[in-house]
């Protein structure tokens, strides 16, 4: 399976992900938005970037796209990406 048919997958469930860039030294939580041939879009939650530390708790409950102030979206080459974490839920 294509790395890009799985992170459009986890676009279309709309679940949560963090992605670790450039071997762990920046991680970004947030949802998919677009999964492009080279790259992806990344909508930020929470402001977006945090240590390289998963905390299984760093998810928001109360919503799955609750957004603070200043959160965006990233490009981010898929050539850059070292991990994809995703919480599944069912």
């Amino acid at each position: 399976m294509k790395m890009q048919l799985a992170l459009r997958a986890l676009a279309v469930a709309r679940e949560p992900v963090r992605l670790s860039l450039e071997g762990g030294a920046v991680s970004y939580d947030g949802v998919i938005e677009r999964v492009g041939a080279d790259f992806l879009e990344l909508r930020l939650l929470n402001g977006g970037q945090y240590p390289r530390i998963y905390e299984r708790g760093s998810y928001a409950h109360e919503s799955r796209e609750a957004r603070a102030p200043g959160a965006g979206v990233r490009i981010i080459p898929l050539a850059r990406l070292s991990a994809v974490i995703a919480r599944i839920s069912r």
